[in-house]
């Protein structure tokens, strides 16, 4: 059965410090999307970073879902937790182009406060 795949590229700086999900571990991203997927579900990920034209190709667990219709207008969308094979890497990648100057608060797209540490 061939993973689903999920093209996501990240505008601008503000969208990537509101995609990153410090919180977990190997690395997360917060993507919003319309599309249905289970928990726990593995996708393959084709993500471009802000101001980059580089695809990076990752292997992705779904670990948060935020459906549409939620309160507090959060965007729909999944919490993914990087495990692919360059999942360091990526995740080293993605921490340095965040912009620590930028003020988000504990908000991340699909959440209003911070959580757990998985």
């Amino acid at each position: 059965m061939t993973a689903k795949v999920l093209d996501y590229i990240i505008q601008n700086q503000l969208e990537l410090n509101f995609s990153y999900m410090p919180f977990i571990i190997d690395g997360g991203l917060f993507i919003p999307t319309l599309e249905k997927y289970m928990l726990g579900e593995k996708i393959q990920l084709n993500l471009q970073l802000p101001g980059q034209l580089e695809i990076h190709s990752i292997e992705v667990k779904v670990i948060w879902m935020t459906p549409k219709n939620t309160l507090y207008q959060i965007l729909p969308g999944i919490g993914v937790e990087l495990i692919g094979v360059n999942a360091k890497a990526l995740r080293d990648q993605i921490k340095a182009n965040i912009d620590n100057k930028m003020e988000v608060g504990a908000y991340v797209y699909g959440m209003s406060t911070e959580g757990e540490a998985r």
